[in-house]
């Protein structure tokens, strides 16, 4: 996302302008700029801290000639996540770390793998897209064969993780694209 995207979708979820989205957010920008170059924190509440830090002055080796060069002193900026935002960005799926899921997954990722050991010859080329087109596209590729995995997946697998997620179009999708 870059800065004028992050504007009109500011615009559309606070309900104003883009022109009142763009002033808020370069007001916001150059406030943490100030913050930051006088030494300041900025902790932004769910999101996360920038900070200022003041790197040492030091010497260092040329890598070309192994001559000694002498660094000056720099600021750098740091920024720390918000343990609130580690958790969103570590866990996009809470159901993955359920054992059911992961049994389902093993299945499909079996299935799939015998697909491929046993009719190599047959596996589609560059399966994309959807689950649905990846689904119709090793059924082409596959036929009756396909649809027995299916129905041995479908068999196999509890019912409350087919309804929420299906691993065996992941599976193929990950084999085949």
């Amino acid at each position: 996302m870059n800065w004028s995207e992050l504007v009109a979708a500011t615009a559309e979820r606070a309900g104003l302008s883009q022109a009142d989205a763009r002033r808020a957010l370069n007001a916001m920008r150059d406030t943490v700029i100030e913050q930051l170059a006088q030494g300041e924190r900025v902790t932004l509440h769910n999101l996360g801290t920038f900070e200022s830090r003041e790197r040492k002055a030091r010497v260092i080796r040329n890598i070309g000639d192994f001559r000694k060069m002498y660094l000056g002193p720099a600021r750098r900026v740091v920024f720390r996540p918000a343990q609130a935002l580690k958790r969103e960005l570590q866990d996009p799926d809470p159901n993955w770390k359920k054992p059911e899921h992961q049994a389902a997954w093993r299945l499909a990722e079996a299935l799939v793998g015998d697909l491929d050991l046993y009719h190599a010859d047959q596996a589609p080329k560059d399966v994309g897209g959807s689950d649905t087109q990846v689904r119709s596209a090793c059924s082409e590729a596959f036929g009756a064969t396909w649809d027995s995995a299916v129905e041995s997946y479908r068999t196999q697998v509890h019912p409350e993780v087919l309804s929420a997620q299906d691993y065996l179009a992941s599976a193929a999708r990950k084999r085949w694209s």
